[in-house]
């Protein structure tokens, strides 16, 4: 069993987990124990795990090795999305402000653009949720398509993404998020029935260190982009730049 389906067990029942995993390239196996516990309702859930070796003959330094591995595995998955498999909100929050602090040393621009999909809410309505997980695969998706080895892109909470271009002139990541907006109109997706799925994207965007100066800026002025890319009709990209 992947390890990536027991600790999403765990995660989705709240109900402790084991299974035998295969964690090394020699396919040796270990049993993961995985606990789960709420220790904040606004924080996201803390794990504990256990391993145990089960084949009798694993050294301790190959045990060591895979032990380290797994919590590789947990660190990274504290940062994902499990869903799109996009970042998350936290990662968002760490590690924007080491962009823009390297942003500043190298002296290169960054680029935020804020991303909802217009009348998500009406799709999970007509189509059901199932079919609305699969529109927000499809647009991060899409996005990590237009992205670069040094983007990021992030799903912040429910139909929100963010995508953070590094390095990117203004006029290239204008291009990159109206390439994206087009892409996903014209996408053809099919819901189980086979119904053709037609959906769109609003986009605001804004750069740094001009305009924005700060980190709350650079938020800021992305989100007042996005209310007048969804003011001025939706399935669009407004620049925070060319707002009057």
């Amino acid at each position: 069993k992947k390890l990536q389906a027991v600790v999403f067990d765990a995660i989705e029942t709240g109900i402790p987990q084991s299974g035998l995993v295969k964690v090394n390239r020699l396919f040796l196996l270990i049993r993961v124990n995985i606990g789960i516990q709420l220790v904040h309702r606004e924080r996201p859930n803390v794990f504990s795990m256990q391993i145990e070796d089960v084949s009798g003959f694993i050294p301790n330094h190959k045990m060591n090795k895979d032990s380290s591995i797994i919590n590789e595995f947990f660190q990274s998955l504290s940062y994902r999305d499990h869903l799109t498999d996009s970042l998350n909100r936290r990662y968002f929050e760490e590690r924007i402000p080491e962009v823009l602090m390297e942003a500043v040393r190298a002296r290169y621009s960054v680029c935020l653009l804020l991303l909802d999909i217009d009348y998500f809410k009406e799709i999970n309505d007509k189509y059901g949720h199932l079919t609305g997980d699969m529109v927000l695969k499809h647009v991060a998706d899409n996005m990590r398509r237009i992205s670069r080895k040094d983007d990021l892109v992030f799903r912040l909470g429910g139909d929100e993404f963010a995508l953070i271009l590094v390095n990117a002139p203004k006029e290239i990541a204008l291009l990159r998020a109206q390439q994206l907006c087009s892409t996903i109109e014209k996408s053809n997706l099919e819901d189980s029935r086979g119904e053709k799925i037609s959906f769109t994207v609003s986009i605001g965007l804004a750069m740094f260190p001009n305009p924005a100066i700060t980190l709350d800026q650079l938020i800021q002025f992305s989100d007042k982009a996005l209310y007048h890319a969804k003011a001025e009709g939706r399935n669009c990209v407004r620049d925070f730049g060319d707002i009057p």
